[in-house]
């Protein structure tokens, strides 16, 4: 990365750290997961941001090295879903999963630059977050953040900084109690940190400090470290990176009475200033209202909100109230939120709404729910119009002969739901042909209910000019990667690829942030004009045979 210090910030818990000089070429950051149980949380620091997800058991490996394990490559893709847009806006890199280069048969997660560019963002750390486990609230045998993941930069093993913690206190949070399935929330300026409970409050603190000391170190300019059972922020000035809160997230039943609680902190008069970490350039103005409808939200399901290169995240409460949760979400989340989007954030039900009048700030947005594969919530935006200013008349100008026009190009249309043929189940929509048109599909389907797992209750169907025999990927979507759409789903069709020929087969791919359905008619080794692809928005359910007639 060409804005990484000559020296690393100190990390406690033995998290592993990379550093490097300013003219020194980061080509690529690769993350191997040795160990990785369900339900724990894989967190890479950039810089002053942390990025998380927890593993899912599809892909459950009982052949992984250090024993049965969830760090297979589902795991570390449903990590991808999350966060690939965030880490590639701050890195100016490509985010994907491969096998791990050490031989090992366990998988990494690698951050590319872009042919004749350097990686940035800020130093790089990866760790464990044990703070929920299969069997128990947190694990119990006191493994080394280096025997569950490791990072190389360019190939090569990074060094570990231990430098002692010195300088004064600046910032204190008192931590009363830390049980078992709590979450612990701070928030600094803008950027958000939680970390889950360990096996004891002393190891719950010494867990929080591996997965979040990189990045709040960068934020604020001081040494995050423990005193007294307490968190504390030290240095030698006044921390930079805004005004510090903290709060308790409860799990479990307690969570059904008293969601969270405020923590007590002590901050000096500094931290107004702005922090010294990198940061991406400031998109525009994207906005003036995001709607985002979540449901049904469960206890143990983590929901995350993305905004640029930030992301804010909670747990439901007991039982299932999406309501309750997102309230939750709202308290624990609110200061950050507002601090970047320059908006204010509230919970209307089921629905998380975040307005401004004056646009709203901090870049693109999108929302996943923790056990929906990685699939995004959909969201709806209310474009930002800038206020028309009145200006003085000019004077006529002498008319000039007018310019023929030239005949429209027809733009493409979504398929309208309404304009599908009612059936017993749902709709059927009849799709004679679909390929590729400016980068994207020409043909888009909004608002489908596949199979017979969608919250609404209701099964539509679609109709090809050919019979699928096979569907693909009935249990997830499918990510794929390549330079462009087209390039992606070209690998589809490769020997040995998902759409390979040797059947009709369909399936859902998910490419960025979109998702397509995608259906091979012939052999081949790339999309042909015989193929079809739909981009799906705002669709519910999985994709199974039933959904083609």
């Amino acid at each position: 990365m060409s804005d990484l210090s000559a020296s690393s910030a100190p990390v406690s818990g033995g998290a592993t750290v990379i550093s490097g000089a300013k003219s020194a070429v980061t080509n690529e950051y690769a993350i191997e997961v040795k160990q990785w149980q369900l339900y724990e949380q894989l967190k890479v620091t950039i810089g002053g941001h942390v990025f998380s997800a927890s593993s899912v058991i599809e892909g459950f490996r009982l052949d992984a090295p250090g024993g049965p394990q969830c760090n297979g490559k589902a795991s570390l893709d449903h990590f991808v879903a999350f966060n690939k847009a965030a880490i590639e806006s701050l890195t100016g890199g490509t985010v994907f999963v491969r096998p791990a280069q050490s031989g090992s048969g366990n998988f990494e997660l690698v951050i590319q630059a872009k042919t004749g560019t350097d990686l940035h963002g800020g130093q790089v750390s990866a760790a464990i977050d044990r703070g929920k486990s299969l069997h128990l609230p947190a694990h119990f045998d006191d493994q080394p953040q280096d025997n569950l993941v490791t990072v190389t930069r360019n190939g090569e093993a990074v060094v570990v900084p231990t430098p002692a913690v010195n300088g004064t206190v600046h910032a204190t949070i008192d931590l009363d109690s830390w049980n078992a399935r709590d979450t612990l929330h701070v928030n600094i300026g803008e950027h958000a940190f939680t970390g889950g409970a360990g096996a004891n409050p002393a190891e719950s603190l010494e867990q929080f400090v591996a997965t979040n000391g990189a990045a709040i170190n960068a934020v604020t300019g001081g040494q995050l470290a423990i005193e007294h059972g307490d968190l504390v922020i030290k240095g030698s000035s006044s921390l930079k990176g805004g005004l510090i809160s903290a709060s308790m997230e409860r799990g479990d039943l307690p969570s059904a009475f008293t969601p969270d609680v405020a923590l007590k902190v002590t901050q000096d008069s500094g931290g107004s200033t702005a922090s010294n970490a990198y940061e991406a350039p400031a998109p525009k103005k994207t906005a003036s209202e995001y709607r985002i409808e979540v449901g049904p939200w469960m206890e143990h399901q983590q929901f995350q909100l993305t905004i640029g290169t930030h992301s804010y995240t909670s747990y439901g409460v007991f039982g299932i109230d999406t309501a309750k949760s997102l309230a939750k979400f709202v308290d624990m989340n609110k200061a950050p939120i507002e601090a970047l989007t320059g908006g204010k954030i509230s919970a209307e039900g089921d629905t998380l709404v975040i307005h401004s009048d004056k646009g709203l700030t901090g870049g693109s947005v999108s929302a996943h729910m923790d056990e929906w594969n990685g699939t995004a919530i959909d969201i709806s935006a209310t474009a930002y119009v800038e206020p028309i200013v009145p200006v003085k008349p000019v004077e006529p100008v002498k008319p000039v002969t007018p310019v023929v026009p030239v005949k429209p190009v027809e733009p493409v249309h979504p398929v309208d739901p309404s304009a599908g043929t009612k059936t017993d189940t749902g709709l059927n929509f009849t799709v004679d042909s679909g390929g590729f048109k400016d980068g994207d599909a020409k043909v888009v389907l909004k608002g489908l209910h596949l199979g017979t797992q969608n919250i609404a209750g209701r099964e539509d169907t679609v109709d090809l000019s050919f019979t699928i025999d096979l569907v693909a990927n009935t249990s997830r979507v499918k990510p794929i990667a390549g330079a462009s759409l087209e390039q992606a789903v070209n690998t589809l069709f490769k020997a040995g690829g998902e759409l390979d020929g040797s059947h009709h087969t369909a399936g859902l791919f998910g490419y960025g942030q979109d998702v397509y359905l995608v259906a091979a008619q012939q052999a081949g080794t790339s999309f042909g004009s015989d193929d079809v692809i739909i981009k799906v928005t705002g669709y519910t359910g999985v994709v199974d045979h039933s959904d083609f007639v």
